[in-house]
């Protein structure tokens, strides 16, 4: 089983609008795999990662590439990634602690996205009375 996990979600400033969480919200972020941690970081860009990982999901199977997180806040890309292994998917990071070499099916992978993503709406309001819906919407269908 995969999972992306976030914790201690919090804002770093004013968040004036919507557009405005995706580089001033942050959590501690793990993505772990069968209960080890692949890859861990601290004041994560959680909204933006979602968003991205929702985007890459809804795409149409067929032509489906690779995602490699490319955001505001870190210096280069791939402190996330998604990679096509075999018939499946690899999951993780540039500065991931070991190489996973699970492989996962797409719907997998998108279920572990909807997962994250429904966290993180309902920890936006729980935590900072902020939906955050409308920037990381649930995917709508199967994967």
């Amino acid at each position: 089983m995969i999972e992306f996990r976030l914790t201690d979600l919090r804002a770093e400033g004013p968040l004036a609008s919507l557009a405005d969480a995706f580089v001033r919200v942050t959590a501690d972020l793990a993505i772990v795999v069968d209960g080890r941690v692949v890859y861990s970081e601290v004041d994560f860009p959680v909204v933006e990662l979602a968003a991205a990982l929702v985007q890459w999901c809804e795409l149409p199977a067929c032509g489906r590439a690779d995602f490699e997180f490319d955001s505001m806040s870190t210096p280069e890309p791939g402190w996330v990634w998604i990679r096509r292994e075999g018939a499946g998917w690899r999951v993780g990071s540039l500065h991931e602690e070991y190489p996973e070499m699970l492989e996962f099916t797409t719907d997998q992978t998108c279920e572990t996205v909807c997962r994250f993503a429904a966290e993180l709406v309902a920890a936006g309001r729980a935590s900072l009375g902020v939906d955050f819906s409308l920037l990381v919407p649930t995917l709508g269908g199967a994967p």
